[in-house]
């Protein structure tokens, strides 16, 4: 392994180092993040849940106040009942009895399923405010956490930057931005062995897409002289142990 593949070879492991470092940072972030989000969409959702609920208690007032009205009525039809002369109006004033009771229960009925519609919409906001709650908790636990752990990370960080910056400077300027374009694509995975496949004997494989290095880049590796060549599969920087 000639001296610039042996340069990216210890760049690629600070900058592994480097990546694995800068992700237990904004994992933590964005499991901060979530919690927020799962706050936002309960919020949202015990929002709505109380428009509804505020809404059916004024059809229940609607209708509590038309069941009044109509049991007053009743209680007047049972007077003109009482007082009706002919058998014509006392039937008469009995099928308004019968018509408006009729009504009413209708009523009753509807008002029963809007108080069990409330119960359900109320307790399906305990339920919200208790997620809520919990979300709340959890998320102030991830930011002490984080704050706990922040300065110690951020410490990490900086020395594996600048170590990554004095490795980038060992290497040849055409190919700092090949690694770095490289390193973008397959998460700090430039550098890929290559290995003996397990087909024919003579076939080679790279150990990033493990897919079949032609022979004449395998000779080109093995040789003396200091080559960077890629896989023609994946585009990752090869090199043989």
């Amino acid at each position: 392994m000639g001296p610039t593949l042996s340069s990216l070879v210890e760049l690629q492991a600070v900058e592994q180092k480097l990546r694995t470092t800068l992700n237990k940072l904004n994992k933590g972030k964005k499991a901060i993040l979530r919690q927020q989000h799962l706050i936002n969409q309960f919020t949202e959702t015990l929002q709505a849940k109380r428009e509804e609920i505020k809404q059916t208690k004024m059809h229940y007032d609607r209708l509590d106040l038309d069941l009044k009205t109509r049991e007053e009525e009743v209680a007047k039809l049972r007077i003109s009942l009482n007082s009706a002369k002919t058998n014509k109006e006392y039937s008469a004033v009995l099928t308004q009895i019968n018509t408006t009771k009729a009504d009413t229960s209708k009523l009753e009925d509807q008002m029963l399923a809007l108080m069990s519609q409330l119960e359900s919409d109320q307790a399906e906001c305990t339920e919200l405010e208790g997620k809520i709650a919990q979300c709340n908790e959890n998320l102030e636990k991830l930011q002490a956490k984080l704050t706990e752990n922040q300065d110690d990370i951020q410490s990490e960080v900086d020395v594996y930057k600048k170590g990554y910056d004095e490795k980038l400077k060992a290497v040849p300027a055409k190919y700092q931005d090949m690694f770095e374009r490289l390193a973008e694509r397959y998460e700090g995975e430039v550098i890929a062995e290559v290995t003996h496949s397990g087909g024919k004997r003579s076939e080679q494989s790279c150990c990033g897409c493990y897919m079949t290095v032609p022979l004449e880049v395998v000779n080109s590796l093995m040789g003396s002289n200091d080559v960077i060549l890629t896989c023609p599969s994946c585009g990752r920087i090869l090199a043989m142990r």
